[in-house]
């Protein structure tokens, strides 16, 4: 294997009989590069240029954009070629093919992907699943061929619910930080980890639940992008493994930075997605139901936990608020707390208590 150049060689052919007849010629050894077959595909439906909705499902009368991970299993590099894709189902999409479109070079194990566009028929019928077949063709091997499917579904439906973002920003690995529940940059220079606990609003167990982290704001390094969740059983709830950031030195004082969370699992045609928020570099970090696996950090490491007047800020508490329980905790030490916005608490008694 590997790019051999043509030169003459002489070829014997053998029989199950034992007869054999050899010949000369020309050959050319080709790279062991694929087969290129389907690693995932991510929907996207923006309202811009639209018709879409941003949910990440497939609705009627959408324009999808349908990114394609191709993933060589070969050794070799697949060198760059096209890819085309196309539907026998003509009703409830565009018909035709689409493509080609053009990837780059993909190393052996690696994985290239592949952006489409696919119009959703205005009349498609909810809960109808639309195959897809794959033509792959690298410049230096054969066509692959694989196939896919998107399910269409009712623009109302919803796969998952994001009920929390946790944050552990302790000392013990893979995070690297103080401990203080607080998203900081240097001099602290902290990685932290960032888990989300999610409910399965499916009526079926949801399988090998995955999300790809996905943020396009500037302060925010991702050092990893994907978690796995496991099995979901209808209805519970699942937190995900870890997925590892960092920020920029020169992150101001209470950054907001969206991201989302691309929602992807077994027999799931779709990739739900939901958006986030995680504060940068508070300018008061406080506390919030220290959930590492360490002690509580001492009362210097956080000015929440300081005697005197905290002020509590309500970005910061809406972003790091439990909702299973609607607790924020404050140390006993702080004697007075000032809200610079208004904050909403919903649950028994709508109660802010010290302690």
């Amino acid at each position: 294997p590997g790019d051999t150049p043509l030169g003459p060689s002489d070829v014997t052919v053998t029989n199950p009989d034992g007869q054999s007849a050899t010949g000369s010629g020309l050959f050319e050894v080709l790279p062991d590069a694929g087969p290129l077959v389907v690693d995932y595909v991510i929907l996207e439906d923006p309202a811009t240029p639209g018709p879409g909705n941003g949910d990440g499902v497939a609705n009627p009368g959408e324009r999808l954009r349908v990114r394609l991970g191709l993933r060589n299993d070969g050794p070799d590099t697949a060198t760059a070629g096209t890819a085309v894709i196309s539907s026998t189902d003509t009703t409830n999409v565009s018909p035709g093919d689409y493509g080609p479109v053009a990837f780059s070079d993909v190393a052996g194990g690696s994985v290239v992907e592949v952006p489409f566009e696919v119009l959703v028929a205005s009349s498609a019928a909810p809960n109808t699943v639309v195959p897809f077949d794959v033509e792959a063709t690298p410049g230096n091997a054969e066509t692959f061929t694989d196939t896919f499917k998107i399910e269409i579904f009712a623009p109302t439906t919803r796969f998952f619910d994001l009920l929390e973002v946790v944050i552990d920003d302790d000392q013990f690995a893979p995070s690297n930080g103080n401990n203080n529940g607080s998203i900081e940059p240097p001099p602290t220079d902290e990685v932290v980890e960032i888990r989300l606990r999610i409910r399965n609003r499916l009526p079926v167990t949801a399988r090998n639940v995955t999300a790809r982290i996905e943020t396009a704001d500037p302060f925010l390094t991702l050092l990893s992008d994907t978690v796995s969740f496991g099995d979901i059983a209808a209805g519970q709830v699942g937190l995900s493994t870890p997925f590892l950031i960092t920020i920029d030195p020169a992150t101001p004082f209470d950054h907001a930075a969206v991201s989302n969370a691309i929602f992807l699992a077994d027999d799931l045609f779709a990739s739900p997605t939901e958006a986030f928020t995680l504060i940068l570099n508070p300018e008061n970090p406080f506390i919030v139901n220290d959930g590492g696996d360490s002690a509580p950090p001492p009362a210097s490491a956080s000015p929440a936990r300081q005697s005197g007047t905290v002020t509590l800020r309500a970005a910061v508490a809406a972003a790091n608020a439990d909702p299973q329980r609607n607790v924020i905790q404050i140390d006993p030490s702080v004697s007075s707390i000032t809200l610079d916005a208004p904050v909403t608490f919903t649950g028994k008694g709508d109660t802010l208590n010290g302690g």
